[in-house]
């Protein structure tokens, strides 16, 4: 019987994913997560579980293509959705955790952001696990409640004020929200370093 990974990289290329986890001096497994557009602001995640899936989110790009005569299409920046619903925001990671039985949607941001921007870019990477999820049921005859079902928890977590010149603090950071849902995220200020661990128990049942 195919695992909850193998049935996901059946649906998603593996061009989606980051690279395996590497480890860190003491032997843990870790991950360095980025903003793409702000090499600045970054997170380092220790103890992560080895059978973590690290989707980038952000890759998923709803926009139109148009016809060129020397490459064939190529993206315009034109967005499918209309402007100003945030249809077409997404946040940078979607974390697959098979072992613990979490989905963990990560936002990193090297500034502060309100709360109302986070909680948009969490929504669209949660629309992006739910077109995963149609499309293995459509095009995979996966069933939908076996793939990434119900015994997964949904964890929702914005990481705040992340850029370079906060790594040089001290490791201390404030928390807000449970991460059980959209409107009560996890929220992490002032820290690019933190364990896995607290994605998770900070919004556990």
């Amino acid at each position: 019987m195919a695992t909850d990974a193998a049935r996901l990289r059946t649906v998603v290329a593996d061009a989606a994913f980051l690279s395996p986890l590497k480890k860190n001096k003491n032997g843990q497994p870790c991950i360095l997560l980025q903003e793409e557009k702000n090499p600045d602001s970054k997170l380092l995640v220790i103890g992560a579980p080895e059978d973590l899936l690290i989707l980038r989110a952000d890759k998923f790009v709803p926009l139109l293509l148009e016809k060129t005569d020397r490459d064939g299409y190529h993206f315009h920046g034109t967005s499918f959705f209309r402007d100003g619903t945030g249809a077409g925001k997404r946040a940078d990671y979607i974390l697959f955790d098979m072992t613990g039985k979490h989905v963990i949607f990560l936002e990193l941001k090297a500034s502060k952001e309100s709360e109302e921007h986070i909680k948009a870019q969490l929504a669209g990477a949660y629309a992006v696990l739910d077109y995963i999820r149609r499309v293995a049921t459509h095009y995979h005859n996966l069933n939908q409640n076996e793939f990434i079902g119900p015994d997964f928890s949904l964890r929702f977590v914005g990481m705040c004020k992340t850029g370079y010149a906060i790594r040089k603090r001290p490791t201390k950071f404030t928390t807000t929200g449970r991460g059980k849902s959209i409107n009560d995220f996890l929220r992490f200020s002032g820290t690019s370093e933190i364990h896995y661990s607290q994605l998770c128990g900070h919004c556990a049942s």
